[in-house]
């Protein structure tokens, strides 16, 4: 079984380039969308897309959120998550794996570019994250910002995830990625797919 797994950053993708895309009308929660061949032409509300059929393309859009891909080499499944700070608090990783058929130590997972703790400035983050995200605050001058490829690294290894590929790069840093925070309109898009 073959695995496309793809980060596309200041490129559109286009149905023809992919046929079978599933996108989602993304709102920052922790709906989880199982996806099969009679399904994937719907148009869904939620954050987190699974399938184990063939040809059929998960894609998430961001724009500083983490989009996980996960890859389980044994039951021929993945997934597609989106992962911004609220859903990060609503546990959609973990919501994730509970609907996946696998065990998480043989789970491959690719983080796409995302917001980097040098620009992930919060105004209030002791309120807005759970206890267990506070070792991931920083103060610097006299502003607060959260670690949040740390935060989820620690819940992939928390969850049993041993093979994980990050890149470690800031959407808002580096200018071949779109930004929310730098005021860019435009998604970057994450595909991965399982082919024949």
């Amino acid at each position: 079984m073959l695995y496309i797994s793809k980060f596309y950053a200041k490129t559109a993708i286009e149905n023809e380039i992919f046929p079978n895309t599933v996108f989602l009308n993304q709102v920052h929660g922790d709906k989880v969308i199982n996806i099969n061949s009679s399904n994937y032409q719907n148009l869904y509300e939620g954050d987190a897309l699974i399938t184990s059929t063939k040809n059929i393309s998960l894609c998430i859009k961001t724009a500083d959120c983490q989009a996980v891909q996960v890859i389980d080499p044994i039951n021929h499944e993945i997934a597609n998550i989106h992962i911004g700070w609220r859903g990060l608090v609503k546990a959609i990783l973990q919501k994730t794996f509970e609907q996946m058929l696998g065990n998480t130590k043989d789970y491959i997972v690719n983080i796409s570019p995302s917001l980097g703790v040098c620009c992930s400035e919060f105004s209030d983050p002791y309120n807005e994250l759970p206890k267990k995200y506070h070792r991931y605050i920083t103060a610097r001058d006299n502003r607060y910002y959260v670690d949040l490829w740390g935060a989820l690294d620690n819940d992939l290894k928390y969850a049993g995830v041993s093979d994980t590929n990050r890149y470690r790069e800031c959407t808002r840093c580096v200018s071949k990625y779109y930004s929310y925070r730098r005021g860019d309109t435009a998604r970057m898009y994450s595909v991965i797919r399982i082919i024949d």
